[in-house]
């Protein structure tokens, strides 16, 4: 999943003209897909990554979270941003789906200007690409 989104996220940012460095990502699942899509998203540059997990985002002033939790928390959300997905989604420009959640409409047209949605959940995303693309640019 991990190297699939990062070709396909250095293949938006190539039709966009932009900076994969500039990015500021939400990744909803912080299990095994969304550990390694934070990893190699770290490793290609991107410094501004948040991860939700099902109690919302995974920041370092939380006390319920796994040794896994941690240290990804100490490597990502530079912001200290707190709260959940509305917080996290605000002026986001990637939203990456790799849980079983659902993102409501209304959040996605709160994301930046020209935003990517890889609503990649199955057999159900957690937006319908045609309802994302009401808003994202490039939805996946």
């Amino acid at each position: 999943t991990a190297i699939v989104v990062l070709a396909a996220l250095k293949g938006a940012v190539k039709v966009q003209d932009r900076d994969i460095r500039g990015l500021r990502v939400v990744i909803s699942g912080a299990g095994a897909a969304g550990v390694a899509c934070a990893n190699i998203l770290l490793a290609a540059g991107i410094a501004d990554v948040t991860v939700l997990d099902s109690k919302g985002i995974v920041s370092a002033d939380r006390k319920d979270l796994n040794e896994v939790k941690v240290d990804l928390a100490a490597r990502t959300n530079p912001a200290a941003r707190r709260g959940g997905v509305v917080e996290a989604l605000d002026g986001a420009d990637v939203f990456l789906g790799v849980s079983a959640g659902t993102v409501p409409e209304e959040l996605i047209a709160t994301m930046a200007k020209d935003s990517i949605v890889f609503a990649l959940s199955n057999p159900d995303p957690e937006i319908h690409p045609d309802v994302a693309r009401r808003h994202a640019a490039i939805v996946a």
